[in-house]
């Protein structure tokens, strides 16, 4: 039986789904049944309020075209499924991910509401770890409406969906403020090292690290691994790349191939970030070439090292074979596809296209200098332009913002 609770999550349901469909409540109550009951007794349904009959959500699910959720064994099913999620986001098992996506696919066809905004969380958190895929506008509109009725540890997950690298930078400061009562949370195990890290100095910060890691015995092989790098962050910030690099070394050994492709990827695109600071310019391509054999999509903004050093370490034709040979276009993300698309420009060989390179750099390339290995190798790549048209008002912009 669908609890109260449950009961107030449909009524805002309700509300959400009329208002996206452009449908008045006196509209929707005309569809549905004359006397089904009054336009004040809609409005405290859309608030939450929980009226006497039931027979008022099944009537208003029809009118909006979606299922009242009468199988309670699907609710069951939700909650298997979540425990599985959690588990499976703990020890970051790719295989499991990808079986428990399967069968959520499988069972939450029809929509179905309250079941099918939770399979869509639950979904939504798969897909963002396994390929790297942020939710539709839509479903994140749907989880914004639901972020504070959702029973305690959905909304533990919702948090999770929001707290995400690549969905946190587009959130609201508050939603980040109200994370932080799960920041202790082993789900939050990141967010909480970044956390450290945003409110301390480097010092403390690496001195707070090292004590969680002095207790890594109690730490699953995905936690070290978020722990490392966190520490090879502070590293790197404290300009000491060599021991960051070393201390991404020790992700490696932790890496198998059961993590999710896109850490492993940003994992790897670390280590040779770090290697190519430390002109370790062979490791930096091995490191480059493990993101290639794992997804050619996940290298993104890493393409422009990895053409940069295949250039300088003069193997033109494996260079020409990614930029001719193969249709990489489709595959990557807007970075992506700007840096191939500079180094196209580049060695076309029917034109130089300098001043076409310098506008690229500073209009399509510009944001990439927001990290300082991109910036230089972008920097060098302008001072070789410039040597050439005397264009010195492009360094100026691109270093300006």
């Amino acid at each position: 039986m669908v609890s109260n609770d449950e009961k107030r999550i449909i009524g805002l349901l309700i509300g959400h789904y009329r208002r996206k469909k452009h449908i008045s409540r006196n509209e929707l109550l005309s569809t549905s049944n004359d006397s089904l009951c009054s336009p004040k007794t809609l409005i405290r349904i859309e608030n939450g309020h929980i009226p006497k009959r039931n027979q008022f959500y099944i009537s208003l699910c029809q009118s909006l075209d979606v299922s009242y959720p009468f199988e309670v064994k699907l609710l069951y099913k939700l909650d298997n499924y979540r425990q599985k999620l959690v588990h499976a986001i703990l020890e970051g098992s790719k295989g499991n991910m990808e079986i428990l996506l399967e069968k959520i696919d499988e069972d939450f066809t029809h929509h179905i509401l309250y079941v099918s905004e939770r399979a869509w969380l639950y979904q939504s958190i798969l897909t963002l770890l396994l390929y790297d895929q942020v939710p539709s506008q839509e479903k994140m509109d749907v989880f914004y409406c639901l972020k504070d009725v959702l029973l305690e540890e959905d909304r533990k997950l919702l948090f999770f969906l929001f707290m995400h690298p690549k969905i946190r930078k587009n959130v609201d400061r508050s939603l980040i403020h109200e994370s932080l009562v799960y920041e202790h949370e082993p789900l939050f195990f990141d967010f909480h090292l970044s956390h450290i890290i945003s409110v301390s100095s480097l010092l403390y910060s690496h001195h707070q690290l090292q004590k969680i890691l002095n207790k890594k015995e109690e730490l699953t092989d995905l936690q070290k691994i978020l722990l490392f790098r966190r520490i090879a962050e502070i590293e790197a910030s404290g300009n000491d790349i060599v021991l960051a690099y070393k201390t991404m070394k020790n992700c490696l050994c932790l890496l198998h191939r059961d993590i999710c492709d896109p850490l492993r990827a940003s994992i790897y695109i670390d280590c040779a970030l770090f290697a190519y600071q430390s002109n370790d310019t062979d490791a930096c391509i091995h490191y480059l070439f493990e993101v290639v054999s794992i997804n050619l999509s996940l290298l993104k903004e890493a393409w422009l090292l990895l053409l940069h050093v295949l250039e300088k370490s003069n193997q033109k034709e494996l260079l020409m074979h990614y930029l001719f040979d193969m249709n990489l276009t489709d595959e990557q993300d807007e970075r992506g596809k700007a840096v191939l698309s500079y180094f196209r420009l580049k060695y076309d060989t029917m034109d130089a296209h300098d001043a076409d390179r310098e506008k690229y750099i500073c209009q399509k390339l510009k944001v990439l200098g927001e990290h300082k290995v991109y910036k230089k190798i972008l920097l060098e790549e302008l001072m070789g332009i410039v040597a050439v048209t005397s264009h010195y008002k492009f360094i100026y912009r691109f270093m300006t913002k």
